[in-house]
């Protein structure tokens, strides 16, 4: 997945869309993620402990392919400050 760049190609006026949409990716990787685990899990309770496992890398993949493509707003104001204050916490 290395082979994807994180830039968003701009609107033109035959695809007035933009190519990638961060929001709708994101949400888009975090379910797909979230149905990897859900395999991983039934995966599990079959004893196919080597199946769950690649599901589970598989899942972080989808994350750190999120955390890439999907750039997260920078966060200003009293949310901000408290998102601080808890990770400063260890939360």
């Amino acid at each position: 997945m290395d082979h994807l760049d994180t830039k968003t190609f701009p609107a033109t006026k035959k695809n007035p869309a933009p190519a990638r949409e961060p929001a709708r990716t994101s949400t888009a990787l975090l379910r797909l993620r979230d149905g990897v685990l859900a395999l991983g899990r039934e995966l599990d309770q079959r004893g196919l402990a080597q199946d769950a496992t690649e599901c589970r890398d598989g899942a972080q993949q989808l994350e750190r392919l999120e955390t890439r493509v999907c750039p997260q707003p920078e966060r200003t104001g009293p949310v901000a400050a408290e998102a601080d204050v808890l990770q400063s916490a260890g939360r």
